[in-house]
C-alpha cells in the first residue's frame, strides 16, 4: 500500500451497540442522534484540532461526505451551529469563530461519482476489518490475512492526521470522552 506522503487522513470509529446503549440510556448528546452523525461530527472536531495551531490555515478545510440523506442536514447544522459542548474538544479561546477551520457547510455527494469517497470508503473497510480481526468478532479468511490487515492498518495510522487529534489517550474532556468510549478498543490506539 503507498500513501501520498502529502496527504493525511481522519477517521472516526462509533461501536454500534454501545452507541445504542448510550443513547438508549441517555447518555449522548442528542445532536449525536445516529453512530454516523456521531462518526462525521467527530472527524470535524478532530480536524479543527489538528488545524487550528498552523499558522494562515484559517478556513482552510473543505468538507464533503457521502450523502446519506437522513443525516445530511443534521450534520451540515451542527457543524455551522456547533454546540457550546463542542468547544471543549479543540479548546475553543473566547475570540476564537467556533470551527473556524472549516471553510463552508459540509458538502454532500454520491460515492459512485467522487473517487476520493470511494478511497475512503476502501480506507473504512480496512479500519473496519482490523477491529473484526484484532477483537476475534470475525475470524480471518484466509491464513496471512490477520497479519497482512495489521501491516495495511499500520501504514495507514501512520498517515492519519495523529491520534492525540482523534482519540487522546490523556487529559480528555467529556466531549473527547464520549467518542472515545464508543470506539472499538483496537482503534483507539494503533501502531504506525
Amino acid at each position: 500500500m503507498v500513501l501520498c506522503p502529502k496527504h493525511s487522513f481522519v477517521f472516526s470509529a462509533i461501536h454500534k451497540a454501545q452507541f445504542a446503549a448510550s443513547l438508549a440510556l441517555g447518555q449522548m448528546y442528542p445532536q449525536l442522534a445516529t453512530p454516523w452523525r456521531a462518526g462525521a461530527f467527530h472527524c470535524v472536531l478532530a480536524l479543527q484540532r489538528a488545524h487550528q495551531t498552523h499558522a494562515k490555515t484559517k478556513g482552510h478545510t473543505l468538507l464533503v461526505f457521502d450523502n446519506k440523506g437522513h443525516d445530511e442536514q443534521p450534520l451540515a447544522q451542527l457543524v455551522l451551529n456547533p454546540p457550546q459542548w463542542s468547544d471543549t474538544y479543540y479548546g475553543r479561546r473566547k475570540k476564537d469563530a467556533p470551527l473556524r477551520q472549516i471553510v463552508d457547510a459540509p458538502y454532500f455527494a454520491d460515492s459512485k461519482q467522487v473517487p476520493l469517497i470511494q478511497v475512503a470508503d476502501f480506507l473504512a473497510y480496512f479500519l473496519r476489518r482490523y477491529v473484526e480481526i484484532a477483537e476475534r468478532l470475525l475470524a480471518p479468511k484466509y491464513p496471512e490475512e490477520e497479519a497482512r490487515i495489521s501491516q495495511w492498518v499500520a501504514t495507514l495510522a501512520s498517515r492519519c492526521i495523529g491520534f492525540s487529534h482523534i482519540y487522546p489517550s490523556k487529559g480528555r474532556c467529556d466531549t473527547a470522552e464520549v467518542f472515545f468510549a464508543h470506539c472499538p478498543p483496537s482503534l483507539r490506539r494503533i501502531e504506525g
